[in-house]
């Protein structure tokens, strides 16, 4: 099995040297605040949200995939 800092180890950082995660996992999140962040955030997000008891993953799409405007 892979550990969390192997993977992050393993992911190029962007052009200024910033390493960017393409997710993030938070852990005890209530419903309302999920609920809370997707009102805050809009339909219209980049970001993918999954929500399972209390597990919260945010999903970034890849830099070439996000439509500019």
């Amino acid at each position: 099995m892979v550990n969390s800092a192997q993977t992050i180890n393993n992911l190029p950082p962007n052009d200024e040297g910033v390493l960017q995660l393409p997710f993030v996992v938070l852990h005890s999140v209530t419903w309302q605040t999920y609920q809370a962040l997707l009102t805050d955030m809009g339909e219209h997000r980049a970001a993918r949200l999954a929500f399972d008891r209390g597990t919260l993953e945010i999903k970034m799409p890849s830099a070439h995939s996000i439509p500019r405007p």
